[in-house]
Protein backbone atom coordinates (compact mmCIF):
# COMPACT_ATOMS: atom_id res chain seq x y z
CA UNK A 1 0.00 0.00 0.00
CA UNK A 2 1.31 3.80 -1.04
CA UNK A 3 1.93 6.23 1.70
CA UNK A 4 -0.55 8.08 -0.45
CA UNK A 5 -3.25 5.21 0.21
CA UNK A 6 -2.20 4.69 3.50
CA UNK A 7 -3.06 8.86 4.24
CA UNK A 8 -6.27 8.59 2.72
CA UNK A 9 -7.15 5.52 5.06
CA UNK A 10 -6.22 7.43 8.08
CA UNK A 11 -8.18 10.85 6.93
CA UNK A 12 -11.14 8.56 6.77
CA UNK A 13 -10.70 6.53 9.81
CA UNK A 14 -10.33 9.91 11.76
CA UNK A 15 -13.36 11.23 9.78
CA UNK A 16 -15.42 8.46 10.59
CA UNK A 17 -14.41 8.18 14.63
CA UNK A 18 -14.95 12.34 14.81
CA UNK A 19 -18.82 11.58 12.95
CA UNK A 20 -19.50 9.06 15.33
CA UNK A 21 -18.37 11.10 18.58
CA UNK A 22 -20.44 14.02 17.43
CA UNK A 23 -23.60 11.78 17.26
CA UNK A 24 -23.20 10.86 20.46
CA UNK A 25 -22.60 14.14 21.26
CA UNK A 26 -25.87 15.48 20.17
CA UNK A 27 -27.66 12.81 22.08
CA UNK A 28 -26.29 13.69 25.52
CA UNK A 29 -23.89 16.89 25.47
CA UNK A 30 -24.86 18.96 22.52
CA UNK A 31 -23.28 22.01 24.30
CA UNK A 32 -20.09 21.13 23.56
CA UNK A 33 -20.81 21.13 19.57
CA UNK A 34 -21.99 24.64 19.88
CA UNK A 35 -18.83 25.92 21.73
CA UNK A 36 -16.11 24.23 19.38
CA UNK A 37 -15.96 24.73 15.47
CA UNK A 38 -13.21 22.43 14.94
CA UNK A 39 -14.02 19.14 16.10
CA UNK A 40 -11.01 17.28 15.09
CA UNK A 41 -8.63 19.52 16.89
CA UNK A 42 -6.38 18.33 20.37
CA UNK A 43 -8.69 21.18 21.92
CA UNK A 44 -12.40 19.84 21.36
CA UNK A 45 -10.32 16.33 22.50
CA UNK A 46 -8.97 17.35 25.52
CA UNK A 47 -11.71 19.61 26.78
CA UNK A 48 -14.45 16.63 26.53
CA UNK A 49 -11.62 14.20 28.39
CA UNK A 50 -11.66 16.84 31.08
CA UNK A 51 -15.27 17.84 31.18
CA UNK A 52 -17.09 14.90 30.18
CA UNK A 53 -20.20 16.22 30.84
CA UNK A 54 -22.25 19.38 30.64
CA UNK A 55 -22.28 19.62 34.86
CA UNK A 56 -19.19 18.96 34.99
CA UNK A 57 -18.00 21.85 33.09
CA UNK A 58 -20.65 24.13 35.18
CA UNK A 59 -18.55 23.11 37.98
CA UNK A 60 -15.52 24.18 37.26
CA UNK A 61 -13.79 26.96 38.44
CA UNK A 62 -13.41 29.55 35.97
CA UNK A 63 -9.58 30.25 36.91
CA UNK A 64 -9.46 26.44 35.90
CA UNK A 65 -11.20 26.70 32.74
CA UNK A 66 -8.47 29.33 31.51
CA UNK A 67 -6.31 27.39 32.44
CA UNK A 68 -7.15 24.87 30.57
CA UNK A 69 -7.37 27.28 27.64
CA UNK A 70 -4.25 29.10 27.96
CA UNK A 71 -2.57 25.83 27.56
CA UNK A 72 -4.18 25.46 24.53
CA UNK A 73 -3.83 28.11 21.28
CA UNK A 74 -7.30 29.40 22.36
CA UNK A 75 -7.59 32.60 24.54
CA UNK A 76 -9.71 34.78 23.91
CA UNK A 77 -12.07 35.56 27.10
CA UNK A 78 -15.07 35.71 25.36
CA UNK A 79 -15.22 32.33 23.68
CA UNK A 80 -13.73 30.96 27.37
CA UNK A 81 -16.43 32.55 29.32
CA UNK A 82 -19.04 31.25 26.35
CA UNK A 83 -18.21 27.65 26.68
CA UNK A 84 -18.16 27.53 30.71
CA UNK A 85 -21.79 29.54 30.82
CA UNK A 86 -24.04 27.28 28.81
Amino acid sequence: MSLVERRRQHVGDQTRLTNRLCDALKQYYPQALEWFNDRGTVLFYNFLERWPTLRSVRQARTAVLERFFDAHPCRRASRISARGAD
